[in-house]
């Protein structure tokens, strides 16, 4: 993503955006043309980071609807396979539910 793009998604000016990454905060990549223009490249990871390490400069008082659906789609969404349970946590759950423990002995399950 091009800074712009950044500034346009998370609603800040093109200031702000420019001052996070001169002083670290956000990776980008400084690309120079033959005129002296300086532009950056973002890529979306970098901004994922970004975004979990410095939520506090993001989302505040004053943040609209549009910016917070933004972040909430897009750079904070869980991935799915994260929101699926395997048959075997499933099963651990259960068995937790229950009160029993399962331990995993040569392929079979049994209760402490």
């Amino acid at each position: 993503m091009s800074l712009r793009e950044v500034c346009t998604h998370l609603r800040v000016k093109h200031n702000q955006a420019a001052r996070w990454i001169e002083m670290g905060l956000l990776k980008a990549v400084r690309k120079e043309s033959r005129a002296g223009a300086v532009s950056y490249l973002i890529e979306f990871e970098a901004l994922r980071k970004f975004c979990k390490e410095h939520r506090n400069l993001l989302v505040t008082r004053r943040s609209s609807p549009s910016r917070i659906r933004f972040l909430e789609e897009f750079v904070f969404a869980p991935k799915h396979a994260e929101l699926l349970r395997t048959r075997e946590s499933k099963r651990e759950a259960e068995a937790f539910e229950r009160g029993e423990y399962l331990e995993d002995t040569k392929g079979s399950q049994r209760s402490a």
